[in-house]
């Protein structure tokens, strides 16, 4: 069944209590994750939202006039529940600033871009922006795909060309629909297909041999997934391991930073598993995450989430 939600804040019409920014950030924590949200300038917010969540994604479009940031902070992550989604924003108008796992780049109309709700993320628009954006599960993700989230590369805009084009405007088409739409539901039910398939080309983007290095990376992504607790591993272990020359590994891992950056949040990632689950204490997390000293594992535990292994295992502990 269809769960479908709208809201208009700001509007001279509103009968909405409180600030409109503040409503706005209420609104948008009630239907996808918690974050704070801020006016950058004296001008008056407004937001018109149109909310619809299938079964295996959601499909937002967003109109937000008035300057304004948005940060996911480590309180946000910590406090939150176990559900991690990735994001796909596409513009229509206006423009926005994104920034997470040390990438920043200025999403404009044309332009795609993905973010992972598991890490902190900062976004900045200075004028009115018009959108739409996709949200799904990170697990739903490997189902469809074979991909891990690791293999998406994050605040990085993309040009909307090509094959990317024509799978993305099957959903911006998508979210103009009414619920009330004859076959809505015939039509939503490729979504979860042709979403495979945009993240597979943007994972894929930029490579000279996409199918040949869409293989090989998978071949990397499950060698490092089965060999990160060894602290050793290196980018010549993987390349030898998965037959692939220097020069093509580092092709195919730059989508995600490089195979080091691979290797760190892969590391990170079981990580914070382990800390959720409360089994082991943080010494033994450390050692079976390949890292070799206290040191690095919080120092890159900070760099990659934004928060602390400490964080993580406060919030656990208030929930029992």
């Amino acid at each position: 069944m269809l769960d479908f939600a709208t809201v208009d804040v700001g509007a001279p019409d509103n009968d909405h209590p409180g600030e409109p920014i503040e409503q706005w950030q209420g609104v948008i924590t009630d239907r996808f994750v918690p974050f704070h949200m801020a006016a950058l300038t004296a001008e008056a917010f407004h937001g018109r939202a149109t909310d619809m969540q299938f079964r295996d994604f959601g499909l937002s479009s967003i109109h937000a006039a008035g300057a304004h940031e948005v940060h996911r902070t480590s309180r946000h992550i910590a406090a939150g529940d176990d559900s991690r989604y990735l994001v796909v924003i596409m513009l229509a108008s206006g423009s926005l600033w994104v920034e997470q796992g040390g990438n920043c780049g200025l999403l404009q109309r044309g332009s795609i871009a993905v973010c992972d709700t598991g890490y902190a993320f900062a976004a900045r628009s200075t004028d009115n922006v018009t959108g739409v954006l996709i949200r799904v599960p990170v697990d739903r993700v490997r189902e469809r795909t074979g991909l891990t989230a690791n293999a998406v590369p994050l605040a990085m805009p993309i040009p909307v060309e090509g094959p990317l084009k024509v799978v993305s405007n099957f959903f911006v088409e998508l979210a103009t629909l009414p619920p009330t739409a004859p076959n809505l539901g015939t039509v939503a039910a490729h979504g979860p297909d042709l979403l495979a398939s945009l993240i597979l080309l943007i994972a894929g983007h930029g490579n000279a041999d996409e199918p040949s290095d869409l293989s090989a990376r998978n071949a990397v992504l499950a060698f490092v997934q089965a060999n990160y607790g060894n602290p050793d591993l290196s980018a010549n272990d993987v390349a030898l391991a998965c037959g692939l020359s220097r020069r093509t590994l580092y092709r195919v891992c730059e989508p995600f930073g490089g195979v080091a950056a691979l290797i760190r949040r892969t590391r990170i990632d079981q990580a914070r598993k382990l800390l959720r689950d409360g089994a082991l204490s943080t010494t033994a997390v450390i050692r079976r995450c390949g890292f070799s000293t206290e040191r690095s594992f919080y120092r890159t535990f900070r760099q990659v989430t934004g928060t602390t292994p400490g964080e993580i295992r406060t919030v656990r502990t208030f929930r029992d």
